[in-house]
């Protein structure tokens, strides 16, 4: 399943985020290879790197150097999944604000030396095309920027990376519950500087009817992904005043079915533009009056989080959301109300989702 993207006025609106998401699948079952190697990106796109097993990168480089990080670049740091990892794989976001080519390999080993390079919008013609990209990297040296470093332990790891030449941005989240296979060397690199964060948020899933966290601080610039996981829910922006009703000209994501065989998760992401309180809710049935509700940056005193959630709790439920009958959603871009099991047919072949 692919990510959901909403563009919203920079001016009218604390929140913006435009463009498609491109998923990118970074080793796996695939061999030593970025799949797709080339992709075609426009202004306002995120590239979504998603880490299959042994342990890869995705390093920025340039033409003339493919296995040497550039200088500042983009680096997603060391991602060792196991073997038998099956789903909740790590990822990390990028960005894209400009339309040069953006270089990249993976830097573990050898791997870049073997092919294992990617590009965003390489130049078709000319000397810059992907394929001489790549011709560069096999015949490269071993990767001047890989260092031996100890295995992780496990932790739940943030790094943060920008790049001001393209404008991009990337933050990753990667819980590394397992110790790496000794078989997979853990190498560092210099990580590029410092650049706003990208926050998870869990939408549903096995916790409930809770966005998990439910507060969190961000900075001007942040990005905040909501993961969507099992059953079908929204984030959908309301106000303090009226916590369960869509907030006029506020970001919503639509309806996010997810069955509970499903081992890839939709995403939705915002950035924040500002620090003012960003209030929001889903708009599926009951769930916000039984408390499924969010804030970014709610105030300490006066209009809080516990105000707001209590709030939703003792008032109606969803201006949108129907009776307990139905099964709300999205189907071709339209708002649908259809009988539960009509809904559930349609939306994932008999499989309940909420």
């Amino acid at each position: 399943m692919f990510a959901q993207t909403l563009a919203v006025s920079l001016f009218a609106f604390p929140v913006v985020f435009a463009g498609k998401t491109i998923d990118v699948f970074v080793g796996g079952n695939n061999g030593l290879v970025f799949k797709p190697d080339s992709v075609t990106a426009d202004v306002g796109d995120t590239v979504l790197f998603t880490f299959g097993s042994l342990n890869h990168t995705m390093t920025q480089s340039t033409f003339d150097a493919p296995c040497t990080g550039k200088p500042g670049g983009l680096f997603s740091g060391y991602m060792p999944v196991p073997l038998t990892q099956s789903e909740g794989f790590p990822q990390f976001p990028v960005p894209i604000k400009d339309l040069n080519p953006f270089w990249a390999f993976c830097s573990q080993g050898n791997h870049c030396q073997k092919g294992m390079v990617f590009v965003v919008n390489a130049p078709t013609t000319g000397d810059n095309t992907f394929d001489a990209f790549r011709s560069r990297a096999t015949a490269s040296s071993v990767n001047s920027s890989a260092v031996v470093a100890a295995a992780p332990e496990a932790t739940t790891t943030t790094n943060t990376t920008s790049d001001a030449s393209i404008g991009a941005v990337g933050t990753y989240n990667a819980t590394r519950g397992y110790e790496a296979d000794p078989s997979m060397p853990v190498t560092t690199n210099a990580a590029g500087t410092v650049a706003p964060v990208v926050h998870t948020v869990v939408v549903g899933g096995s916790a409930g009817l809770v966005y998990t966290p439910n507060t969190i601080t961000a900075a001007p610039g942040d990005i905040v992904t909501f993961q969507f996981q099992v059953k079908n829910h929204t984030v959908t922006q309301s106000t303090f005043a009226v916590p369960c009703s869509e907030k006029a000209g506020g970001f919503d994501s639509s309806f996010m079915p997810v069955a509970a065989t499903d081992m890839t998760f939709p995403t939705y992401n915002i950035t924040v533009n500002d620090t003012a309180p960003i209030w929001g809710y889903c708009r599926q049935a009951n769930h916000c009056a039984s408390g499924m509700v969010f804030a970014i940056n709610p105030p300490a005193t006066g209009n809080t989080f516990a105000a707001f959630k209590s709030m939703a709790m003792n008032g109606t439920t969803a201006k949108s959301a129907s009776a307990s009958a139905y099964g709300s959603g999205a189907v071709d871009g339209l708002d649908v109300k259809l009988p539960l099991m009509t809904f559930m047919m349609i939306s994932l072949g008999f499989a309940l989702v909420f």
